[in-house]
């Protein structure tokens, strides 16, 4: 057999021996009584359940590239020199 799931599913067998597919799944124990509230207030501003919330804050966390990390990998092109600003005449601005 072909597997056709993604690689987030796995495998298990039943008591009758057929086979089934389900997602992983992840118990978060002990979280502050704040946290939990934050997070089911933010589930329900975007008209989610807190626990579809909470996926998209770990995908969102752990599957995207964050912003720091994109800064960082710009390749090293010249020295802090190459990019200061060079002095200019004052521009009069009328207010």
């Amino acid at each position: 057999m072909v597997n056709s799931f993604p690689a987030c599913y796995h495998r298990y067998q039943n008591v009758e021996r057929d086979e089934k597919w389900e997602m992983a799944q992840l118990i978060v124990r002990n979280l502050e009584d704040e946290l939990v509230a934050r997070l089911k207030g933010r589930a329900a501003d975007h008209g989610l359940s807190a626990e579809e919330e909470h996926r998209r804050i770990l995908r969102r966390s752990l599957l995207s590239e964050g912003f720091v990390d994109a800064l960082t990998s710009f390749p090293d092109v010249g020295t802090d020199e190459d990019f200061k600003r060079r002095d200019t005449a004052q521009r009069i601005i009328d207010l």
